[in-house]
């Protein structure tokens, strides 16, 4: 269950890039559009080739970001302090979903890429390492225990997923069903299981 509902929340994300790639880059059609003469999108519109180590290293340094907002993490937290870690995750996952995508992309054009496999090795790598540095507070958003955290508690958690917008309900549907998900030493084996 837990990975169903972290798994929508990601496609969530993932799914709003693709509308907006797909809006922003409308592929236009033409009678002399034959078999051979299909349009292609610009894989560079996703994400330049020769930006991906960059953002590769940018989102790797960014990870310890992740504990310094746990710190603060607290029932009695500030909305501000809340929101701050929203806007910081919201924006590491859409640009490691562009890390992502990008080469998943690029194997759909050719699938003995063997560039795109290596970047997408890389990419599911700092994926994975992310997973086990965020398990923690994905853990405490659900109120389960948090080793050296005092649990987040239903009115406390709904005064904070107030300030969500359209993410309230996905995030107090996560909490509901918190019982029937793995404990944080269970979830810490997850990843790597899903990993190999």
């Amino acid at each position: 269950c837990t990975k169903l509902v972290d798994g929508y929340l990601s496609m969530h994300l993932h799914s709003n890039f693709v509308f907006m790639f797909v809006r922003t880059n409308p592929v236009q059609y033409n009678e002399s559009m034959t078999k051979n003469n299909l349009p292609t999108w610009q894989l560079d519109d996703v994400l330049p080739l020769e930006k991906f180590d960059k953002l590769h290293q940018d989102l790797k340094s960014r990870i310890p970001q992740f504990d310094v907002h746990f710190a603060k993490m607290k029932p009695d937290m500030s909305t501000e302090d809340f929101s701050a870690y929203m806007a910081f995750s919201q924006k590491f996952y859409e640009d490691l979903t562009l890390l992502g995508d990008r080469p998943s992309l690029m194997e759909s054009v050719n699938t003995k890429d063997s560039k795109a496999r290596s970047l997408s090795s890389r990419a599911k790598d700092l994926g994975l390492e992310v997973s086990e540095v965020t398990q923690k507070i994905s853990q405490w958003f659900k109120g389960k225990d948090v080793s050296g955290k005092k649990t987040l508690d239903d009115k406390n958690a709904a005064r904070l997923f107030a300030t969500l917008g359209d993410l309230e309900y996905r995030y107090t549907f996560m909490r509901k069903i918190a019982r029937h998900t793995l404990s944080e030493a269970e979830e810490k084996i997850t990843p790597i299981k899903d990993s190999n």
